[in-house]
């Protein structure tokens, strides 16, 4: 069974969250949250409620579906370490809401609650060494 983000979170937590570095965004299926290549911003996802696609295009191939993502799960931390182009495209499966983090805001939040903005940094290590240790096995 896998471990959310939101399970070690209370509801005070949550609000300081929100109010020092995150949004919800609500999408309808079939949109795209994260295009492939895009550059422009330093946002994390959280879903809420929904379920995403996490899609690569590859050159003289067809897409490959590198995940399938719902409640709880993370998108987008590879770009926020590597500050490079997204690596793939993540769309809407069915209607979705995701907590929208801004990382470069992220100083705030330390400064307002550091034990809230550590719990967050570490579900991102975690989630991001999960996910580096599932696509190396296949390699």
């Amino acid at each position: 069974m896998k471990q959310t983000f939101f399970e070690d979170l209370s509801e005070d937590e949550l609000a300081l969250l929100l109010e020092h570095c995150g949004s919800m965004a609500r999408y309808q299926a079939g949109e795209v949250i994260l295009r492939q290549g895009q550059v422009d911003d330093s946002n994390l996802f959280i879903i809420m409620v929904g379920k995403v696609k996490v899609v690569m295009i590859v050159e003289s191939a067809a897409p490959v579906i590198l995940a399938e993502l719902d409640n709880g799960d993370m998108f987008g931390e590879f770009a926020l370490f590597t500050r490079e182009a997204r690596s793939a495209n993540v769309m809407t499966e069915e209607y979705t809401e995701v907590l929208k983090i801004d990382m470069d805001r992220m100083d705030q939040m330390f400064e307002a609650d550091a034990k809230t903005a550590f719990k967050l940094v570490k579900f991102i290590a975690c989630e991001a060494a999960r996910k580096l240790y599932r696509r190396s096995r296949f390699r």
